[in-house]
C-alpha cells in the first residue's frame, strides 16, 4: 500500500511508512479529493498531446473507484462484483474501517470509502485462458475478432445472471 493515513486522507506523516516504501516525501504529489481542479493544460501539453491549451485537468480517483463510479454504486446496500484483474465486490462504507473480510479503499466522490473483499487475482487473465478453451486452431485470419463477436452474439440469448449460474475460481 501507498503510505497514506485513510483516515486522515494524506501522505502519512511516519517516518517508518515512508521508509517502508522506499519513496521521499518530496517525490509525492499533493493529494486532492477527485474532482478538484488540478490546473489546465499547458501550450507544452498541448503541443505533445493534442489537447486544447487552457483545457481544464481534473483529478479522478483509483480504477476500483472509477469502475463503482460508472456502475452507480452509491449507497451501503448496493454491492459491485468487479471482474476486472483482480476479481473483488465492492459496496460504499462510512470510513477507512477494514475488517476480516475486507479492506477500505478511497471512493471516486469526495469524502467516500468503499468496502472491497479480498478477491482473486486471476480476474481477466481467466477470462482469457477460458477464451483460449474456445479458439479454433486455425483463427479467421480475415477477422481475428471472429470469436469474441460469435461469443458475443451468444451471450446476448442467455439471460442477465444465467439463471443463478456463477463460476468462482480459487
Amino acid at each position: 500500500m501507498w503510505p497514506f493515513d485513510p483516515v486522515t486522507r494524506a501522505w502519512s506523516s511516519s517516518p517508518h511508512e515512508l521508509a517502508r516504501t522506499g519513496m521521499p516525501r518530496s517525490l509525492l504529489p499533493d493529494l486532492v479529493d477527485p474532482g478538484a481542479l488540478l490546473g489546465t493544460v499547458t501550450t507544452a501539453a498541448a503541443d505533445a498531446t493534442g489537447l486544447p491549451v487552457g483545457c481544464p485537468v481534473f483529478a479522478t480517483a483509483n480504477d476500483k473507484a472509477v469502475e463503482a463510479l460508472g456502475a452507480g454504486l452509491g449507497a451501503s446496500d448496493d454491492v459491485l462484483l468487479s471482474l476486472g484483474t483482480y476479481i473483488a465486490a465492492m459496496t460504499p462504507t462510512g470510513g477507512a474501517e477494514s475488517g476480516a473480510a475486507h479492506w477500505s479503499n478511497f471512493g471516486a466522490r469526495p469524502g467516500q470509502y468503499l468496502a472491497e473483499s479480498g478477491g482473486i487475482r486471476r480476474g481477466m487473465w481467466t477470462v482469457s485462458w477460458l477464451r483460449s478453451l474456445l479458439q479454433s486452431e486455425t483463427p479467421d485470419a480475415e477477422d481475428p475478432y471472429a470469436l469474441d463477436h460469435a461469443l458475443g452474439r451468444e451471450a446476448a440469448e442467455v439471460a442477465a445472471g444465467c439463471d443463478g449460474i456463477a463460476a468462482v475460481l480459487d
